[in-house]
């Protein structure tokens, strides 16, 4: 009699203990990875920003390549051309001095 009351108490307490660390584990686990793609977001956008202002400085560069080389009045330019993707085309030609 004594044994079916410990057991009787026993299981109930030990399957309540297992499933208390089971959904432990669980929420650790998915706070874990929210936390990791929270994280990837985060580069993510540094990445679009760091891009964009690259972006911007290399445009800004290439339209202070166009006064450079009309100052030398040795390039003409020839044609410029959003080709898209964030690539342009330039094309110069050197002017013949007779």
């Amino acid at each position: 009699m004594e044994k079916i009351i410990f057991f009787g108490l026993v299981i109930p307490i030990m399957s309540f203990v297992l499933y208390l660390g089971a959904t432990a584990i669980m929420k650790g686990f998915a706070a874990k990875e929210e936390k990791r793609s929270e994280k990837e977001a985060n580069s993510f956008e540094d990445n679009q920003e760091s891009l964009s202002d690259n972006l911007s400085d290399e445009l800004s560069k290439l339209n202070n390549l166009k006064t450079i080389i009309n100052q030398n009045s040795k390039w003409v330019l020839k044609e410029s051309r959003n080709l898209g993707n964030n690539e342009v085309l330039i094309r110069y030609h050197k002017k013949n001095e007779l």
